[in-house]
């Protein structure tokens, strides 16, 4: 359970700076975790962003 917690928090945090580095670059950035993006706005920040719906990588 601390390990899912501690996972969570830091692909949050891997989200926020690739969401970051979009938003410095000025440009929209495509992404299919909108959870990420709830988060940030909910706290004031609003980033230039596409939604996509979430699909596997299989590597096939």
């Amino acid at each position: 359970m601390i390990v899912h917690y501690i996972l969570q928090v830091f692909f949050l945090n891997l989200d926020i700076i690739i969401l970051g580095t979009g938003d410095q670059l000025n440009i929209v950035t495509t992404t299919a975790d909108a959870k990420a993006v709830r988060a940030a706005s909910a706290q004031g920040v609003d980033f230039h962003v596409y939604i996509h719906p979430p699909f596997p990588l299989t590597g096939n």
